[in-house]
């Protein structure tokens, strides 16, 4: 067995309450046809054709120019890591946000949050009353963002990966 990596994660979750929100033309739900434009922000080695069309929702976000700067899964039926275990699995209730990309060159403009607030709308609309992502004790902007957003801290996973497939879990 070879050591791949150590990770200390933070759960928050939140409901999916939400004041009203106002239109956001930057921000788009991604259909399969957007799929080979998001390719430079999506996470290699999985087939996100087949996240959607499992149910689940890709949120993005387009520079004014309309290149994708940006994305969030919002997963409802499943998660392709099973090295989270059930914080990253989603229930009836529980939605589970994920792989919050923002390319750099557009960070600190807003993108992150407002993917944010229409993927925690995403989850309203499906029909979901919570939405839980985890977020690396060391993401000190992530925990700030999280936090502002109101999602409140329900709990911390200490891990160790061991092999592709094997990871050692604590709470």
């Amino acid at each position: 067995m070879v050591l791949i990596g150590r990770y200390h994660i933070l759960s928050y979750e939140r409901p999916t309450e939400m004041e009203r929100v106002r239109a956001d033309k930057a921000i788009r739900l991604a259909t399969e046809a957007d799929l080979k434009t998001l390719k430079p922000l999506l996470a290699p080695g999985i087939d996100h054709g087949a996240r959607l069309r499992d149910g689940n929702v890709c949120v993005w976000a387009a520079a004014p120019d309309g290149k994708p700067v940006g994305l969030q899964w919002v997963n409802f039926t499943g998660h392709p890591d099973p090295h989270f275990g059930a914080l990253s699995r989603p229930d009836s209730v529980t939605a589970y946000l994920n792989q919050i990309v923002v390319e750099e060159g557009y960070r600190i403009r807003g993108y992150a949050p407002r993917v944010m607030i229409a993927s925690i709308v995403a989850a309203r609309d499906a029909g979901f009353g919570r939405v839980r992502g985890l977020v690396a004790t060391s993401n000190e902007t992530m925990k700030v963002l999280v936090e502002g957003l109101g999602f409140e801290l329900c709990g911390v996973q200490r891990g160790v990966r061991i092999g592709p497939r094997l990871t050692f879990r604590r709470s």
